[in-house]
């Protein structure tokens, strides 16, 4: 809502807007459990047997595929998160760096909208300058 309330406030005011929309296939899937650790007791300052907990549910995980009466073997997980799990705490510093060259963003976990508004008289500044 918020990114579409500014785009036809943008519009109202006659201001131009570069929308980027990403959305970061199998993001899940790629998570270093041992840096997501690292952010949960290094920076949030989880500790003791709430740290203990996170390694239990991340690590050493496996997974495997059935179909019909066939298994297929196990195979270790060395990255990603299950969906819905953790994977903010991993991707919180996006925003940050976001905001860092001047867009607005707003999203939840692997799905994000950013948008820079400008003058169509500052249009090469603002589709060369910033988005490179």
């Amino acid at each position: 809502m918020k990114v579409v309330d500014d785009l036809l406030m943008s519009c109202d005011q006659k201001v131009s807007t570069i929308v980027l929309m990403l959305d970061l296939s199998a993001a899940f899937d790629t998570v270093d459990q041992t840096k997501l650790l690292g952010i949960l007791q290094d920076e949030i300052g989880i500790r003791g047997i709430a740290l203990g907990w996170f390694k239990s549910f991340l690590l050493n995980r496996s997974q495997k595929v059935k179909i019909g009466d066939s298994c297929s073997r196990k195979e270790n997980l060395d990255f990603g998160v299950p969906q819905g799990s953790v994977f903010n705490i991993y991707a919180r510093s996006f925003p940050d760096k976001v905001k860092s060259v001047s867009f607005d963003i707003e999203g939840f976990a692997d799905d994000h909208q950013l948008w820079k508004q400008f003058s169509p008289f500052f249009q090469m500044k603002a589709l060369v300058k910033n988005l490179v």
